[in-house]
């Protein structure tokens, strides 16, 4: 076990939080009518899950690690995707009203972003704390 461990269940929970806090479904979506921002976001959340489910399933090349070939899989296509989210949110932080629903996730989920992100670098980190076995998006929640 690595010294940091105890950090993971704490701030692995952060990607989890930060997509029900932020953006909860897309049926809250129906709450902000004739917004399409929220879909949007979940749209990057759904990619950065289904990336995940594609590392779980890497297979590692010689001499690699688990671990290792998990960072490499994320570094190479979940890395992508949080960059477009960072700069689709910095374009539509300054657009929206501070404390509405959609500046108020937009607000939550900058202030996040290291916890977000940290997954990315470490192949044992979760994206969140509930190991991918549950990470489905859909608009009623479940599986």
């Amino acid at each position: 076990m690595r010294a940091s461990s105890p950090s993971h269940g704490h701030h692995g929970r952060r990607g989890r939080r930060t997509r029900r806090k932020a953006f909860p479904s897309t049926s809250s979506a129906a709450s902000w009518p004739g917004n399409p921002r929220p879909t949007q976001a979940l749209r990057f959340f759904e990619q950065l899950y289904w990336v995940e489910r594609q590392a779980r399933n890497e297979i590692p090349d010689d001499g690699e690690t688990r671990d290792d070939c998990i960072r490499r899989f994320r570094q190479q296509h979940s890395v992508p995707i949080l960059q477009a989210l960072k700069a689709w949110l910095d374009d539509i932080a300054p657009k929206v009203l501070p404390d509405s629903k959609l500046g108020d996730a937009v607000s939550y989920t900058l202030n996040q972003w290291g916890y977000l992100t940290r997954y990315t670098e470490d192949g044992s980190m979760p994206i969140d704390n509930n190991l991918l076995v549950s990470a489905k998006l859909t608009p009623s929640g479940a599986a």
